[in-house]
């Protein structure tokens, strides 16, 4: 005799978003997002824990917004709703940190969930990098990035460093219209390895904007023996041969 037992296994809890992920904000704004937590008591009850971690306390508030109980597919379920928001004063870049929640449940008395943000400053990159491309061994290449200033505020670059990885790549910047200060050229010039290898480092500019002091710029790309791409600039020998190919193409 053969028996079939099913049976269908629910979670203890349930946590909707898993992740509280608050995306790209501007630096100096406020938002925030609530987190439902699911329970399987009558009395089910989640709260922020008391004692959170060091980085969860400097870049997060976490707070209890209420209990109630939900209708999910015709059941009638415990929910507590806790809400997740950015501190004032957040400084420039991606934070992130683990919420931990304490329940009411022995079964699962504790919980931890994560909460990512991105604080966006007033300067923006245009690439957001150097972005190279295949380039053919030394190869000379070239790539440029517009940083600007997105509320038009006008701004100096008053340095900028070259990683040290970046061995005699040359970086030079001028106003995108002259006389004015709120967009810059950036260009970065330099000789492909010999070898096949990455191009990969970054490019540190300087600046006067409170709390954007510094702004990196990441540059990437492949050394192969491959056709060049994008930016990089083919040999004197690659251009004659090309010019060649396309004059026998139009009968010349």
């Amino acid at each position: 005799i053969a028996l079939t037992i099913t049976a269908n296994v629910t979670k203890v809890l349930d946590i909707q978003p898993r992740i509280a992920n608050l995306g790209r904000v501007f630096k100096g704004d406020e938002k925030g997002m609530k987190v439902h937590i699911l329970g399987k008591l009558d009395d089910f009850k989640a709260v922020p824990a008391e004692k959170q971690p060091e980085d969860t306390q400097k870049f997060f508030d976490f707070e209890f917004v209420e209990a109630a109980t939900v209708d999910v597919n015709g059941e009638m379920v415990p929910r507590s709703t806790l809400r997740v928001a950015l501190k004032p004063g957040l400084p420039v870049g991606r934070h992130s940190a683990d919420l931990l929640v304490k329940t009411n449940d022995e079964r699962r008395p504790e919980a931890t969930i994560r909460a990512t943000v991105t604080v966006v400053g007033d300067l923006q990159a245009r690439p957001p990098r150097f972005a190279l491309g295949r380039v053919s061994p030394k190869a000379e290449f070239e790539a440029k990035v517009v940083l600007v200033n997105r509320v038009a505020d006008p701004f100096k670059i008053t340095k900028i460093e070259v990683g040290p990885e970046l061995e005699g790549v040359e970086v030079s910047f001028k106003p995108v219209v002259e006389g004015q200060n709120d967009a810059y050229e950036i260009i970065a010039k330099g000789v492909a390895p010999a070898e096949q290898s990455r191009i990969l480092g970054n490019i540190t500019v300087y600046t006067d904007t409170e709390g954007e002091e510094q702004f990196e710029l990441p540059i990437y790309g492949f050394v192969s023996g491959g056709a060049t791409v994008g930016q990089a600039r083919p040999s004197t020998t690659t251009q004659t041969r090309q010019t060649g190919v396309a004059a026998r193409n139009n009968g010349g």
